[in-house]
């Protein structure tokens, strides 16, 4: 039931560009309507508007329908939820076993959000360091504490967990238990990969390094 409710919000989610669209010609309208009485547009130019809004009218009014329609299933579904937890958790107290599986399960689904949210992470704790690498060969000694490293950059840890999730995602040899690691970066290679690829980016921007 949450994973429906998720879907309809992201529904509505992909309308709102539509929506935007057309709270923009509706201001526009108010606007030159404005600008007509003081002078400073013609009818013609409202005629040119309407034009282009009476072309998207069909796509404007398909995306109200479907958003009216999202929002209703969110409402039923949000009413209908408790009950469902209620039983649900009803159910999970019946059986110590099945306490059991719904929180291994529960704890895959956290994990698979953690090991998402380590991977949007990782890459941009290694461009923050490239960018420092870059600026202190550019500027050695710069701003007098060393450009803008931090004392603590390679001591960045995120663990593996004994979850299912996390199968194969450790580092080797004697990084087993985490699945990245600052130090390991700056060692292996990852570090050096980064700098690069951001000394490449800086420079096809004309960035002079």
């Amino acid at each position: 039931m949450e994973a429906a409710i998720e879907k309809s919000k992201g529904a509505i989610a992909r309308l709102e560009s539509v929506w935007v669209e057309q709270e923009n010609y509706e201001e526009e309208r108010e606007n030159i309507l404005a600008r007509i009485v003081l002078g400073e547009a013609t009818s013609a130019q409202l005629d040119e508007l309407e034009k282009i809004a009476l072309g998207n009218k069909g796509r404007w009014d398909k995306a109200e329908a479907e958003g009216a329609e999202a929002r209703g299933t969110i409402a039923g579904l949000e009413r209908s939820l408790p009950e469902a937890q209620r039983e649900l958790a009803s159910l999970i107290n019946k059986s110590s076993g099945m306490v059991e599986s719904f929180l291994l399960e529960e704890g895959e689904r956290a994990c698979a959000e953690y090991l998402e949210a380590a991977d949007a992470l990782f890459p941009k704790y290694l461009r923050v360091r490239a960018i420092g690498r870059l600026y202190e060969r550019r500027f050695p000694g710069g701003r007098q504490t060393g450009g803008f490293r931090s004392n603590y950059e390679d001591n960045l840890q995120l663990p593996a967990f004994t979850l299912k999730a996390c199968k194969g995602r450790e580092l080797p040899n004697k990084k087993a238990g985490l699945i990245y690691e600052g130090a390991h970066a700056s060692l292996s290679g990852p570090m050096d990969r980064a700098t690069e690829e951001e000394k490449s980016r800086l420079e096809a921007m004309g960035v002079p390094l």
